[in-house]
């Protein structure tokens, strides 16, 4: 055999080599349906992160993103096997954990919630004692859970007569409280208010964890199944998610280009200070990122319970969550 075939006959087994890995990676990689809570944005900057900087394939795992919206269902998508994984928010796993749902949290993103309540600055509105007799955009039906739960809660901690509290619709563009007919309108910290500072709008920020009002925001969660039958297929997430957060958080700047890549408004400005905001409530300073207390959990139980949105009382808050999947994600070697 001349040198130059026998160098062809090699550059073909390289090639053949190459490929046969290739199409083996693939078809060894895992698929994993991830649901989102809302529409694409920097609120899931982690999980943008984890896709375009290969932590889920490091983890043998091919993620495909749902994304969230009004009228979308987490808990249902998972229920019903068209998601595999969901972040959502705490109220949601209650709720359907009480009646007999068997989803439970792996991780909390958003160790702090980003609900916040704003009135216009020289309203003199200034604390919750204060929301008597004023026009509030927290109504709960047609609204969002998240605003009228923890409004609840904050009326009955600061004992503020509600007969004396006009209701109002929520509405996301904040035509009402831009024109003067709503006094107070609830807000995500890294969202709504965003938007009004940008108008221009000068608020004071009410926030409920002052007042003893204190929820988790995004959560991920599963199936009591998939946990059982897959634990690997959810550690591969887990870790891959909160590295994907860790880099986010670190590197703002070169996670910007990614988030635009998913989200629906291209504004680089928006998306970079969606994402400052979030910092503080990822990584809190307390544990680590993803990490869950039992204490948080009963607290956040016991109030829907005394809001009756949960009928029947979770006998045991540990099978609410678990923090096994966090604590590998901080043990295991790096793959």
């Amino acid at each position: 055999m001349t040198p130059l075939i026998r160098f062809s006959a090699m550059w073909r087994i390289c090639i053949l080599g190459i490929l046969f890995w290739c199409v083996a990676g693939s078809a060894l990689a895992r698929p994993l349906r991830l649901q989102l809570k809302w529409y694409h944005q920097a609120q899931f900057a982690g999980c943008y992160v984890a896709i375009e900087k290969g932590f889920y394939k490091d983890h043998g795992i091919e993620v495909a993103l749902i994304e969230g919206g009004p009228g979308k269902n987490q808990s249902q998508a998972l229920a019903e096997h068209h998601a595999d994984l969901a972040i959502s928010s705490p109220e949601d796993l209650l709720m359907n954990r009480s009646q007999g749902y068997p989803i439970t949290a792996v991780s909390a993103i958003y160790r702090k919630s980003a609900v916040v309540f704003l009135a216009r600055q020289g309203s003199g509105i200034v604390s919750p004692s204060d929301f008597a007799k004023k026009i509030i955009a927290a109504k709960r039906s047609g609204g969002v859970a998240d605003f009228s739960l923890q409004f609840d809660a904050l009326m009955k901690n600061m004992q503020v007569d509600r007969s004396e509290i006009i209701l109002a619709p929520y509405d996301v563009e904040y035509k009402g409280f831009m024109d003067g007919s709503v006094d107070i309108t609830p807000a995500y910290f890294t969202g709504g208010l965003i938007k009004l500072l940008t108008w221009g709008v000068k608020v004071n920020i009410i926030y409920p964890g002052d007042y003893r009002v204190r929820f988790y925001s995004d959560i991920l969660m599963t199936t009591d199944d998939l946990i059982e039958t897959n634990p690997g297929l959810v550690q591969g997430a887990v870790s891959a998610t909160l590295k994907g957060w860790r880099f986010a958080i670190e590197n703002i700047e070169l996670s910007i280009p990614i988030i635009l890549k998913y989200a629906r408004i291209k504004d680089a400005g928006l998306q970079r200070k969606m994402l400052e905001a979030a910092v503080p409530l990822v990584h809190t300073g307390e544990k680590r990122i993803g990490w869950m207390s039992r204490q948080e959990w009963s607290h956040m139980h016991d109030i829907l319970l005394d809001q009756k949105i949960i009928g029947n009382p979770i006998t045991s808050i540990d099978k609410v969550f678990t923090n096994k999947f966090v604590e590998k994600t901080y043990t295991e070697p790096t793959p």
